[in-house]
């Protein structure tokens, strides 16, 4: 019984990472520090952007964000897969929760990729909806990783 404790501790642990790699790409904590641009530049992009002409300036800023979004959330991804191959590999995941989570997994990773293909795609108009659904199916996963019951 040690062993399944210890490897849920892991697991747990494993979670525990993935949400401050997360947060500190998507807070942007993990960008190198630069220098500000000058106010100058910063009123043509705020005058840019609300003509509805993005400053190219602004279209880079978004463009790292949303980069970063995705990487974010495929590394999440990879740490739950991870995660539960543990499990499954220690025993601690089976039965109905090993299928569940095959399930989940499934329809995850369909998500993320899609998520990729339509960012790689520069189909801006879906890919931020084709985003927040890869995370809603990667956050599924977590439940069944930490043993609670849906």
């Amino acid at each position: 019984m040690t062993i399944r404790r210890d490897i849920s501790e892991l697991i747990g642990a494993l979670l525990a990472c993935a949400l401050i790699v997360i947060l500190a790409a998507c807070s942007g904590l993990g960008e190198p520090v630069r220098s500000t641009a000058p106010a100058a530049a910063n009123i043509a992009a705020s005058v840019a952007d609300a003509a509805g002409a993005p400053a190219p300036v602004s279209l880079a800023d978004r463009s790292v964000r949303d980069e970063q979004a995705l990487l974010a959330l495929e590394l999440a991804y990879k740490l739950a897969r991870t995660a539960g191959e543990m499990g499954l590999d220690a025993g601690v995941i089976r039965g109905q929760r090993a299928r569940d989570l095959a399930a989940l997994d499934n329809r995850a990773y369909l998500s993320v990729t899609l998520a990729r293909s339509l960012y790689t795609a520069g189909n801006e108009a879906t890919w931020h909806d084709a985003l927040a659904e890869a995370n809603r199916a990667v956050s599924d996963i977590l439940p069944l990783l930490s043993g609670d019951r849906r």
